[in-house]
């Protein structure tokens, strides 16, 4: 995964950090996670509209595709062979809608957390994407177990997202 997305530590401010990328796949800057629960959890580029972006975004042709809020749970989708893009939160833009489009993927599994802001993500999300064309899902899981895919065991994350897809 590390490899795979780019993920550092830059000891310059104490934190990890991975490239923000344009659609194009040209470097955007680098996100600095905090990870002493300071606020802001992510500092992105100044100058940036990451409503414009989706981490792990590549203009591919895919099947199935799962939108989740972060740059962490794409990761951790993606170390259980899920493919995913991140929406830099909870609510997904227009612009990122169009990029979706592009990937023309048949199906389209909504895993935002499982907390109020996640509950409406979904809600917002599906009412975005109904009418293009996508079979839309959800990933249901037992919220005792993590609040978002990044907290679930990687066992979990094969087999509790996988298996009980709602379609």
């Amino acid at each position: 995964a590390c490899r795979e997305f780019r993920l550092g530590y830059d000891a310059t401010v104490d934190k990890p950090c991975y490239p923000l990328r344009y659609p194009n796949g040209d470097v955007a800057g680098v996100v600095h996670r905090s990870i002493n629960g300071e606020e802001p959890k992510y500092r992105y580029p100044y100058g940036v509209d990451i409503g414009k972006m989706l981490f792990n975004y590549k203009n591919y042709l895919v099947d199935e595709l799962w939108l989740v809020e972060g740059a962490m749970d794409v990761i951790a989708l993606h170390e259980a062979g899920i493919t995913a893009f991140g929406i830099f939160g909870s609510r997904l833009k227009h612009a990122q809608v169009e990029l979706i489009t592009r990937c023309e993927p048949k199906n389209i599994v909504l895993c935002f957390d499982k907390d109020s802001a996640g509950a409406k993500a979904k809600i917002d999300a599906a009412s975005m994407l109904w009418g293009k064309g996508f079979n839309l899902s959800t990933a249901k899981w037992d919220s005792e177990k993590g609040k978002d895919p990044g907290e679930l065991a990687l066992e979990e994350r094969c087999s509790i997202l996988v298996e009980p897809l709602i379609r």
